[in-house]
């Protein structure tokens, strides 16, 4: 059923742009040149059935794999068709290629960080990994073709700062982000290229450290004011709104509506310390309160009525 669903064609009206040569191998295919521009018809999640629109060549219809092409809502003109294949992954994008190496190569250290449970550098790594598969996505993308050159500069600083994280060797690169090596550049250029990045990584360890040190906040739980009419759960957490991140995981209190307010013998045990909050993060920080309601359902026809089990269900958001 799977494979049918696959195999299901759906009607289309799009345009392509041939990034790889296909020969046919079979009934009702048709071959495609590199840089061939296509008119499309259907497509399922493999194929496509159009014809080449390209002036003085056969337009003869046929089916193609999905994969070879790129596609766009609009016929792209001689110039978006050449930036979509400057942009392919092959052996003539150097940096592309080494895009696409990057995100398997991080994707197997985050995928050893979670089997050694080290979740601080799962997390960093993840967020980095999904940085490059955006811009890869980017790249590829009709819309971008005005904003390449400010893509592959992201791409190469976003690179270089997830290697000098994981401890990885430093990479010299030219301006159009090729690296140095000594076949195309001199040995002393090099030289001096390596000892200024030195000098410049050294300064920001320096300054990073200086300051942006880090702080522990206690968060001291007295007491709930509300008419509960069902237990509740209370996840607290720490929150920045410039960088739009949740900066720590929840701590949660557990409320009873048969015990509000909370008990002489509780007050003051109820508390956690939010550790390791950079100097930089403190601005814009904001303390937030998800609220759960824990209860049984009661039978609108009959109150007395109620549910075997117990049901959770979000009740409020509180932001300090």
């Amino acid at each position: 059923q799977r494979l049918a669903r696959r195999m299901v064609w759906q009607p289309v009206h799009k345009f392509a742009v041939a990034l790889y040569p296909f020969f046919p191998t079979g009934e009702h295919q048709i071959s495609l040149d590199r840089g061939d521009k296509v008119k499309i018809w259907e497509q399922n999640d493999r194929w496509c059935r159009g014809n080449v629109i390209n002036s003085g060549k056969d337009s003869k219809a046929g089916i193609f794999p999905l994969n070879f092409v790129t596609l766009a809502e609009q016929l792209p003109s001689d110039e978006e068709a050449e930036y979509y294949l400057s942009v392919a992954p092959c052996s003539e994008d150097h940096l592309f290629n080494e895009l696409s190496l990057t995100i398997g190569e991080w994707g197997k250290i985050m995928n050893e960080c979670f089997k050694a449970r080290r979740m601080e550098e799962f997390v960093a790594i993840k967020e980095r990994v999904a940085e490059l598969i955006e811009i890869r996505r980017q790249l590829r993308s009709p819309s971008s073709f005005a904003t390449s050159s400010r893509l592959r500069h992201q791409t190469l600083q976003l690179i270089e700062q997830g290697r000098r994280q994981l401890g990885f060797d430093m990479i010299i690169r030219t301006e159009d982000g090729e690296n140095m090596d000594e076949g195309n550049t001199k040995l002393i250029t090099l030289i001096n290229k390596h000892l200024k990045l030195t000098q410049k990584e050294t300064q920001e360890t320096t300054s990073g450290k200086e300051g942006n040190t880090s702080s522990h906040i206690l968060l001291d739980f007295a007491d709930i004011i509300a008419v509960l009419s069902s237990d509740v759960e209370l996840y607290f957490s720490l929150y920045n709104y410039e960088t739009n991140k949740t900066l720590t995981e929840e701590f949660q209190v557990n409320i009873s509506c048969n015990l509000t307010p909370i008990p002489p013998d509780r007050a003051g045990k109820i508390r956690t310390i939010f550790r390791d909050i950079l100097s930089s993060e403190l601005s814009n920080l904001y303390l937030v309160c998800r609220v759960v309601a824990v209860g049984k359902l009661i039978d609108e026809r009959d109150s007395k009525l109620k549910s075997a089990v117990s049901y959770r269900s979000p009740l409020a958001w509180a932001v300090l």
